[in-house]
């Protein structure tokens, strides 16, 4: 069931132990501990707490001291690796890693003070290493395809000059409208697109007393109206309309 071998390794579950599993790129090894099963149950670890405690909870925690002596304390400094999740498969040969998170420290810590960062990261088709996607940074900001963190931004989109860098759907993303964020290169640009044949128009709208109207819409026929959300019967040709009297159809502008 159990075994302990000449190296001190606990193998549960197999005799041997694997020493072909990817510990970061081109470096395998064998674990100190590991557990091989063939079913959903024998390759299986639970961690379980009994308690009436309100958020009593099982615990799983990687640490580091940054230091070589056993039982030591030093305090880690800025950029370290504190633990590390990784996704492998078997590849023929050896466990190749497909997907990991990482957390690190992100700005100096101090005593009781320690800025952390998580990083998720995939392997792209024909890679054999994980590839940064998302950060979360010790002030709340999500980066994706950025890798960094700017102070009273909270969410990052980039690494690639795409028009649909940041994409909104409704319920089907293969025939739905969508709005979307992302940059061409030299200028920003917000997109109201759809992933069929249909159109899409957009709208822009702002609350009043709790309540949502809309103030102005670009119409997929090249106009932009204000305070109406459909052209003038008069005024269907003109390109900029806007409506002065609410209680009315009568055009402030119409050119």
């Amino acid at each position: 069931r159990v075994r302990i071998d000449s190296s001190g390794r606990l193998l549960d579950g197999y005799s041997s132990a694997k020493t072909n599993i990817q510990s970061v790129i081109d470096t395998f090894g064998a674990p100190q501990h590991q557990l091989s099963g063939t079913g959903q149950f024998t390759a299986h670890l639970s961690i379980n707490r009994y308690t009436t405690t309100p958020g009593g909870a099982a615990y799983f925690s990687l640490t580091r001291s940054n230091t070589n002596t056993l039982g030591g304390n030093a305090q880690v400094d800025a950029g370290d690796r504190l633990g590390q999740i990784n996704f492998q498969g078997n590849d023929g040969t050896n466990y190749i890693g497909a997907a990991s998170i990482v957390a690190e420290v992100d700005q100096t810590p101090g005593t009781d003070d320690m800025p952390g960062r998580l990083i998720f990261s995939t392997t792209s088709n024909g890679a054999d290493a994980p590839t940064e996607r998302m950060r979360i940074s010790q002030n709340g900001t999500v980066s994706i395809g950025n890798g960094t963190a700017e102070t009273n931004v909270k969410l990052l989109v980039g690494g690639s000059d795409h028009i649909h860098n940041l994409k909104v759907y409704g319920s089907d993303t293969t025939q739905a409208p969508f709005i979307a964020l992302g940059y061409d290169g030299s200028a920003g640009v917000l997109t109201a697109g759809h992933s069929g044949s249909g159109s899409c128009p957009l709208v822009f709208r702002v609350a009043s007393a709790g309540a949502e109207n809309e103030v102005a819409r670009f119409t997929t026929d090249d106009k932009l109206l204000i305070n109406v959300s459909s052209s003038f019967a008069a005024e269907v040709g003109a390109h900029l309309q806007i409506q002065g009297n609410a209680s009315g159809r009568t055009p402030a502008i119409a050119l």
